[in-house]
């Protein structure tokens, strides 16, 4: 794990050292470990190596400074978050055998033994044991087709010196970041944006900005960013930088659409679930390989329960029984309504695991707000990542380098309570009335929901409802724009994210299959792993997520929608999966809360709400001009009094955007 950054003026221009090195230092957080750089001169082929103040010793290279005055006009950074082969020989940037390519890499391949067993079938030679060497010998023989023979999260960029291209990937579910600008002759990547920053001016997309600030849209262009010149390189795309200064263009290698409902023949619900434990076990097996200490979250749902309980049956068959410790860190509070304790205590008490606990506060927000924002380089989303911020800090005071985290398993098992209902509505309209009255009824029965709130939660899913609330949906957002927004911003067309949350059930898709998808691609999995990203990486941690293994989710996706949702329960599958292994009341919870934080509570607090006045009535805040300052003025006055006219996740927003902008100087 890792933070990588490159530089290259195509036409020739030196590489500004000063600027370059700057950029990489902002990676630091990303790897403490080892520092390294590659100057390349593309069009003599010069290369050279050399060291910064951190580089591990005994490398014999020629430190940074050296190279002012020299004409490079290509530069590669690099910051080690050591966690495979601990030794000198996994430093980067990377050569492969001959010299000819050079890489770095970001990420874990979590099946580089296997891969590695298959090249040194075919001929190839390695001379480290780090998964770098790998990805380095496999694109040597497969080129691009080698991206399908990984098993893990990469972000990273391979510089040719006979073909002078720049080859640049990332991971199937972009759980690695990839951040580029293209501006004139000049292409720039990096792990995150702040970095970039040092080659172009901090801009806002004014049209995503509307989008987060009136519904909380953040991540839905898989492409674009917050940052007006600044680019995403989308999920499971690569793309060749060459030496015409045309933008480049990016290629999808991998589609889980193609996957939808593909399974040969249907499983019984035994196979089905047996086979599904057997995936998740391997995927787990996988990621726990690592040269330095592995630790879980457990915040006390099915998702975390399950991981944590598999690896605690692992590590004690690896032991012959006896239990090696596993040790887990969660979040919990003295507010009942958000308190997970009693569930986490449940899966503590089954596996004797080592529990470590953290306490998020209103007053530890407000200490860590201006440096949690800074570490996401993007609005966060909402106070959850403050909790997740908290569990990464208590994993890096326990030693836990390496993390596993049960991120992914809502999305690709119908984990949300709205599967049900796009479930339903999707046996209505086949004319499937009774199988849909007895989901609606066990969904109903399990939440003591009300029938008429099972009924409209369930006809909003039907086609009918989409078409004609998306006409209301695209008149209501596009003519009418919230009071609270500056005059400044709403003349912003949305586009995207009408189109996004319209035509949200694509023609020919079951409704439930669909809406996995879109969670997938769009509207769930990109925030939530941004956010792990960046909240892990800011303590020095790598978190792993088990539930996006490729393996797991193809075969989840080739699945009926029964097999995910049955008796109005969601995730049926998984939960027969770890029968006699997570304690049944884990199983078959009834009120599982997410993730939440007392967030009104938080905000009501003088500590965070005089922060949040000061931020939104700044004087550079006024000058910005994005929010109606008299309308947000009175609409915090009536939450201070405890009105119900302004929710908390709208305050966050506001907040969240203003201080973004006033961090990294955004006009």
């Amino acid at each position: 794990m890792c933070g990588i950054f490159g530089v290259w003026n195509r036409d020739g221009q030196p590489v500004d050292l000063v600027k370059m090195q700057s950029a990489v230092s902002d990676l630091y957080h990303r790897g403490p470990d080892d520092e390294g750089y590659l100057m390349v001169n593309s069009g003599t082929a010069k290369i050279q190596p050399y060291a910064g103040r951190d580089t591990i010793p005994n490398l014999n290279l020629p430190f940074l400074e050296t190279a002012l005055g020299q004409p490079y006009d290509l530069a590669l950074g690099f910051r080690r978050l050591s966690i495979l082969d601990l030794s000198r020989t996994g430093h980067q940037p990377m050569a492969n055998q001959d010299g000819s390519r050079w890489i770095v890499f970001n990420g874990e391949i979590y099946n580089y033994i296997e891969v590695r067993e298959e090249l040194i079938n075919l001929g190839c030679t390695f001379h480290s044991n780090s998964d770098t060497e790998v990805i380095l010998a496999a694109y040597d023989h497969w080129g691009p087709e080698c991206l399908n023979h990984f098993n893990g999260m990469w972000a990273f960029a391979i510089w040719d010196v006979r073909q002078k291209t720049l080859f640049c990937a990332r991971d199937r579910f972009g759980i690695k970041p990839f951040y580029y600008i293209c501006q004139g002759s000049t292409f720039a990547f990096a792990s995150e944006i702040k970095a970039l920053l040092k080659f172009t001016s901090a801009r806002a997309n004014l049209s995503l900005l509307v989008d987060y600030l009136v519904i909380g849209a953040l991540d839905y262009d898989p492409a674009e960013t917050l940052f007006d010149a600044v680019y995403s390189l989308p999920a499971g795309h690569w793309m060749l930088v060459g030496l015409d200064n045309h933008p480049p263009v990016s290629r999808p290698y991998w589609n889980l659409e193609q996957y939808l409902g593909q399974a040969s023949s249907p499983l019984s619900d035994e196979k089905a679930s047996n086979q599904l434990l057997e995936l998740l076990e391997s995927s787990i097996a996988l990621r726990l390989r690592s040269d330095v200490p592995v630790g879980s979250s457990l915040s006390g749902g099915l998702d975390s329960s399950s991981i944590v309980c598999l690896v605690n049956q692992r590590l004690r068959q690896a032991n012959g029984g006896s239990n090696s410790i596993q040790h887990v860190v969660s979040a919990i509070y003295e507010n009942p309504i958000v308190d997970e304790r009693s569930w986490i205590k449940t899966v503590v008490d089954q596996t004797g695991v080592q529990a470590h606990y953290v306490f998020p506060s209103a007053d530890g927000l407000a200490a860590d707000l201006e440096g949690m924002i800074w570490n996401h380089d993007l609005p966060t989303g909402g106070s959850s990542s403050f909790a997740q911020w908290c569990v990464c800090r208590e994993a890096q005071n326990q030693g836990l380098t390496v993390m596993l985290d049960g991120q992914g398993s809502d999305e690709i098992f119908g984990g949300y309570e709205s599967s049900v209902a796009f479930y339903a509505a999707g046996l209505l309209e086949k004319g499937y009335i009774i199988p849909a009255l007895r989901e609606l009824r066990g969904w109903q029965q399990r939440n003591e929901f009300s029938l008429k709130h099972t009924m409209v939660q369930t006809l909003q899913k039907t086609r009918i409802w989409n078409k004609i609330n998306g006409f209301r949906r695209n008149h209501l957002i596009n003519k009418k724009f919230p009071d609270y927004l500056h005059p400044n911003l709403r003349n912003v067309s949305l586009p995207k994210t009408t189109t996004y949350l319209v035509n949200n059930l694509p023609p020919g898709k079951n409704h439930l299959s669909a809406a996995l998808l879109r969670l997938m691609a769009v509207t769930s999995l990109p925030a939530i792993l941004r956010r792990l990203d960046r909240n892990s990486m800011a303590f020095s941690v790598e978190t792993r997520v088990p539930y996006l293994d490729y393996r797991l989710v193809e075969f989840a996706f080739q699945l009926s929608e029964h097999e995910k949702v049955q008796k109005g329960w969601t995730k049926y599958i998984l939960r027969n999966s770890v029968e006699g292994i997570v304690p049944d009341a884990i199983r078959w919870r009834r009120d599982k809360k997410g993730f939440p934080t007392p967030e009104a509570e938080w905000y009501h607090d003088p500590a965070v709400f005089n922060i949040f006045k000061e931020i939104l009535f700044s004087d550079s805040s006024r000058k910005r001009g994005w929010l109606d300052l008299d309308v947000v003025k009175e609409s915090m006055t009536a939450f201070e009094q405890g009105k119900p006219s302004l929710s908390p996740g709208l305050l966050w927003r506001w907040v969240d955007c203003e201080l973004w902008a006033r961090i990294f100087s955004v006009s």
